[in-house]
């Protein structure tokens, strides 16, 4: 049986049902307003949750691709044999970033839950949304610590 290894992420993975569902709901929104006269009001704040994660679960994909567009400017300034300590640098302040996002997004959450803040529509609970922004700085914090490693080994593009 010959396997074949997938270039996508989990990230992606959850990038793309994430989108998928938003257009699916805003379809099906703007078709009830269109024909029905009657709006599918609920959608919009999940549809807003569901942005949330996409917005954070998109952030990993950026960085391990390394399409960061002020990594790409600075990277066309510096010489090729010093762009691993340019990737070390910009990866240090981003993993700085990102782990107090992690941080301070696990206070809200944890915040939220023992509040029990819900949205005020679908009185759903709202944590669900916030809780994307530790998981999404956690897996950001990952691959940008992938793409240091692999810039030291000499695998950088």
């Amino acid at each position: 049986m010959n396997k074949r290894k997938s270039n996508l992420y989990f990230e992606e993975h959850i990038c793309a049902v994430l989108f998928s569902a938003i257009l699916t709901m805003m379809f099906a929104n703007v078709m009830c307003r269109y024909f029905l006269n009657y709006s599918l009001a609920f959608t919009e704040e999940l549809i807003q949750i569901l942005f949330i994660w996409a917005s954070f679960m998109g952030a990993p994909i950026v960085c391990k691709l390394g399409v960061n567009l002020s990594f790409d400017v600075l990277a066309g300034l510096v010489p090729k044999n010093k762009q691993k300590y340019l990737t070390l640098l910009v990866q240090g302040l981003s993993i700085i970033l990102f782990a107090c996002l992690f941080w301070f997004g696990l206070r809200r959450t944890i915040n939220q839950i023992q509040f029990r803040a819900v949205t005020p529509l679908m009185q759903f609970p709202v944590w669900c949304g916030s809780i994307a922004i530790p998981i999404g700085s956690g897996c950001y914090i990952f691959r940008s610590s992938q793409l240091v490693f692999t810039a030291f080994k000499g695998e950088l593009r």
